[in-house]
């Protein structure tokens, strides 16, 4: 970390444990009273952070309310690369809306819905291809998966024939820039009242339908009905189109088509973590736990792929994963309390490195 330039003008490095991402993230304070986040990850993921990095530059330029970018580059001896941003000083708005009046949530719905929708007005690439027959290979991806598993359901059913008969809906559907991953963890409320937004995100594509960005699934287990009416509002001017919510149900249809086949796991192993002392939390332990279990199964037991279903709204947990190594592969109804609404991350780990590089490729 030392090579990272302007190291020597920092006086305070507090580690960051909030948050999904495997990156080691850091609050920093120089000498002249500059507040920043530091940002490093493996070098393996150079070329994606490179991405990010320049998503964000391209939005704060545009005026999009997102921290200032500052730095980019290699450090410990080129083993990690890092990434340097202004401070934004706020709350996130998944934290904060409990506490606000029914009125005040719609009203941070509405400011997020305008910031999308500048986000939105930055262009695609020139080069960008059509999106439709992006998402087609996309769905037939999803749906490939569902037919290869053993185990169907009613709804699965109903969905990808609905999938399969409203194709017509995405021709000709726009693209534009996209945030990647917009959703209440990554809007923050500032001490002025206005609402920022970080963590843009390659992942999951930065550019597309700007309509495919209103993924439900973003909003966690019990989505906040006065800020999504906000955001929607806020989007749309108060006069969302009817082609919108036509639009909305068939990446709906797509979302919760059942995502996975079972050939992947055969000979795998599912586990679970339950850290009870709060005092123990934020200390790394559960990443070390993870991984020397996922170790042992694999090279002892002879497991082919260790599997993990934490609770899509407890990020500490998905983060946890995320950084003893394992891939989150989709979104899927919470077996713990079935008939709730409550969704799961459903995360793999294996020593195959090919099926991992599927895994994040798919991103399904």
């Amino acid at each position: 970390m030392k090579d990272i330039k302007g190291y020597d003008t920092f006086t305070q490095i507090e580690p960051i444990e909030k948050g999904w991402s495997g990156d080691k993230k850091y609050y920093v304070e120089t000498v002249n009273g500059q507040r920043m986040l530091l940002r490093v990850s493996g070098i393996e993921e150079f070329e994606r952070k490179k991405t990010e990095y320049e998503m964000m530059e391209r939005a704060y330029n545009s005026g999009v309310l997102t921290s200032q970018p500052y730095g980019f580059g290699l450090c410990d001896g080129g083993q990690s690369v890092y990434s340097l941003s202004g401070w934004l000083d706020g709350e996130d708005v998944e934290s904060a809306l409990p506490r606000m009046s029914e009125t005040e949530q719609y009203a941070v719905g509405t400011k997020a819905g305008e910031i999308l929708r500048q986000i939105h007005a930055l262009p695609a690439p020139e080069n960008a291809g059509p999106w439709d027959e992006w998402f087609i290979r996309k769905i037939q991806g999803r749906i490939d998966f569902y037919n290869a598993n053993p185990i169907k359901s009613e709804s699965g059913d109903l969905c990808v024939r609905y999938l399969q008969e409203n194709k017509s809906l995405l021709n000709g559907r726009p693209q534009t820039f996209n945030h990647g991953d917009f959703n209440k963890s990554n809007l923050m409320v500032l001490l002025d009242g206005k609402i920022g937004v970080i963590d843009f995100n390659s992942y999951n594509k930065d550019h597309g339908d700007p309509w495919w960005e209103f993924d439900p699934t973003n909003w966690g287990n019990e989505p906040n009905a006065y800020f999504c009416t906000g955001l929607i509002d806020g989007y749309f001017d108060c006069s969302p189109p009817d082609e919108f919510f036509q639009m909305h149900r068939y990446y709906l249809s797509y979302l919760f088509t059942p995502p996975l086949t079972f050939d992947k796991f055969k000979g795998g192993y599912g586990i679970d973590l339950f850290i009870g002392y709060p005092e123990l939390w934020g200390k790394g332990i559960g990443t070390k736990i993870i991984r020397a279990m996922a170790d042992y199964l694999i090279h002892d037991r002879g497991a082919k792929v260790v599997c993990a279903d934490p609770e899509e709204n407890n990020k500490r947990s998905v983060a946890c994963w995320q950084k003893a190594g394992f891939v989150p592969l989709g979104k899927v109804p919470n077996i713990d309390d079935p008939g709730k609404g409550k969704i799961s991350i459903l995360m793999a780990f294996s020593d195959n490195q090919q099926l991992m590089e599927e895994w994040r490729a798919a991103k399904v």
